[in-house]
């Protein structure tokens, strides 16, 4: 479960920053490893629930999902330091 939900942040990341991101491949790996994203990663448990909304292509559910993932306080550091790396 945990390669589709990479899989899948991978293609959204790409499609958010293009090659800008992938460019910082090394980076955003560190990131992936980091204490914020492994805290994170228990908070979301199995990732079904995002797996299915995005095999669904449930935008909405999505959407309430990635709010409260960047209600959190992994989420908002980690949410600023992508956006610092596309400045």
């Amino acid at each position: 479960m945990d390669n589709n939900l990479e899989n899948i942040a991978r293609s959204m990341l790409k499609s958010m920053g293009g090659e800008k991101l992938s460019e910082k491949m090394s980076e955003l790996n560190k990131l992936a490893e980091s204490k914020d994203a492994q805290n994170l990663k228990q908070k979301l448990g199995d990732g079904s629930e995002i797996l299915k909304a995005a095999q669904k292509g449930d935008s909405q559910t999505l959407q309430c999902l990635l709010s409260s993932i960047l209600q959190t306080e992994e989420g908002a550091r980690i949410a600023r330091t992508i956006s610092d790396m596309l400045k």
